[in-house]
């Protein structure tokens, strides 16, 4: 396994497992025997190109002029967001410089353009797609990435504004009891 965003000062989360998809099972990939190290360019390289023979449909979604690109039609939609050639794809159709990229539940990618009106949108819909999918137990994540030029760059998040003005003092039961200021 290896952080799925690699780089100076990158997080060590979410990961992402390598390993063999069996009839009935996942094999998991152990470290090399001989200890050295996993070569994980090559595994990537293994992964995108068996990832680019996954069929997938690929539907387009208008809210109210903001465009979402969601990719399922296999179980193995969600890990497209590895599949460099395929995010590049949907970048030049959203003719965008950045998705927002999420993986709400197994068997599903969501992707818009990543702008500061498409935020709230963005994030609701994959909340609420990832919220369907724990009941059915299939989420996998709510977090949604940035995606550049086909590679995970980084997280979306929303942070609260910070206030411009300082909010007045409430006065609490004290100060009404005794008159004073507490």
């Amino acid at each position: 396994h290896e952080p799925l965003i690699r780089g100076e000062g990158a997080l060590a989360v979410p990961l992402v497992a390598y390993g063999h998809d069996r009839p009935h099972t996942f094999q998991y990939l152990p470290p090399p025997e001989d200890g050295s190290k996993t070569d994980f360019d090559a595994l990537r390289a293994e992964v995108r190109q068996n990832l680019a023979s996954v069929d997938v449909t690929l539907e387009e979604v208008d809210l109210d002029g903001r465009t979402v690109l969601a990719t399922t039609g296999s179980f193995y939609a969600a890990e497209k967001i590895l599949d460099d050639a395929w995010m590049r794809e949907l970048q030049e159709r959203l003719d965008a410089d950045i998705l927002y990229a999420s993986v709400p539940a197994k068997g599903m990618l969501l992707v818009m353009e990543a702008d500061a009106a498409n935020t709230a949108v963005f994030l609701a819909i994959t909340q609420g797609r990832f919220d369907d999918a724990s009941e059915e137990g299939t989420e996998l994540s709510p977090l949604p990435f940035l995606v550049q030029d086909g590679e995970v760059v980084g997280f979306a998040r929303v942070t609260p504004p910070t206030p411009t003005e300082e909010k007045p003092k409430r006065k609490g039961i004290f100060s009404w009891l005794f008159g004073g200021d507490a």
